[in-house]
């Protein structure tokens, strides 16, 4: 294999295998709305994990915002009503995502084009039980089975 030939292959080989591990960072993502976020999962902006009333109505969303915040909201009557909980991470932009790890962490990263993207909020959750991040019928957001907030 020549020099040329050799420095492809191993370009190759190296992009092949940072594309496994963002991957594997990131697990799958919620697409749009979803009642809950498993393990493995995550909110880019502008997606959203939901709680419905017992009419089907929109009732309280957690949402991955294009600022970089992830903002608990109550709603009344189909609007939004106000914000119950927020991360405090409005000022990192749209290249940011919230995962809920396999160890049990809710976490914010923002993708800065280091190598190892740096977290900016966690719930400090690692280890805890449960499996997925949900909101409750009186607005408390739960990860796993552990509130981190209190009602709405």
């Amino acid at each position: 294999m020549n020099r040329t030939t050799r420095r492809i292959t191993q370009a190759v080989i190296a992009g092949s295998m940072a594309a496994v591990s963002l991957l594997t960072l990131a697990g799958s993502a919620a697409a749009g709305s979803t009642t809950e976020l498993s393990r493995g999962e995550y909110l880019s902006p502008p997606s959203e994990v939901i709680k419905r009333d017992s009419s089907g109505h929109m009732a309280y969303s957690l949402q991955m915002q294009p600022d970089g915040n992830l903002v608990l909201y109550r709603w009344e009557n189909g609007s939004r009503s106000h914000a119950c909980w927020a991360s405090g991470t409005y000022w990192a932009g749209d290249k940011v995502f919230a995962t809920y790890q396999d160890d049990g962490n809710f976490v914010v990263y923002l993708r800065n084009g280091a190598p190892k993207w740096p977290a900016i909020w966690a719930s400090n959750t690692v280890g805890g039980a449960g499996s997925n991040v949900s909101i409750n019928s009186q607005g408390v957001l739960y990860v796993g089975l552990k509130p981190i907030t209190g009602p709405c």
